[in-house]
């Protein structure tokens, strides 16, 4: 099951809070604050792994970026489906290791962005029925 918070404002008929509209503009501020940080930090850092088993900095950072299309088609299938049933997703860390290693950071966090606020719109554009839905 999956529940959303409920929300409340005078746009959306009492369903969304001030906190939640702060929600909304945190994450669409969301890739300027990664980008900042990612630009911070040294080169060399972005790649340091502390633990055998654990991320990069750099890996974390293009999780973060490569989820967005899913969380977006999840948002989606819990919109036009009855009852969605979600899969999984468990990243393969080989892959995202190969992935991280091909990635243009500029590139990506520009496509992060853009991801990010199509997202933070389709939520804003639900209704109170969606929004209730269990």
């Amino acid at each position: 099951m999956i529940y959303l918070v409920h929300l409340s404002s005078t746009k959306w008929n009492g369903l969304f809070s001030m906190s939640t509209l702060d929600l909304f503009e945190s994450m669409r501020r969301t890739p300027a604050l990664l980008a900042d940080f990612l630009a911070e930090i040294g080169t060399d850092a972005l790649s340091l792994r502390l633990k055998p088993e654990g991320w990069t900095i750099c890996e974390h950072a293009v999780h973060l970026m490569d989820v967005q299309p899913m969380l977006r088609g999840r948002l989606n299938q819990f919109i036009e489906e009855e009852n969605p049933v979600l899969k999984p997703y468990l990243p393969d860390d080989a892959e995202l290791a190969k992935k991280t290693a091909e990635t243009n950071l500029a590139d990506e966090l520009e496509r992060f962005a853009r991801e990010r606020n199509e997202f933070v719109d389709r939520l804003e554009e639900m209704s109170g029925e969606i929004l209730r839905k269990e």
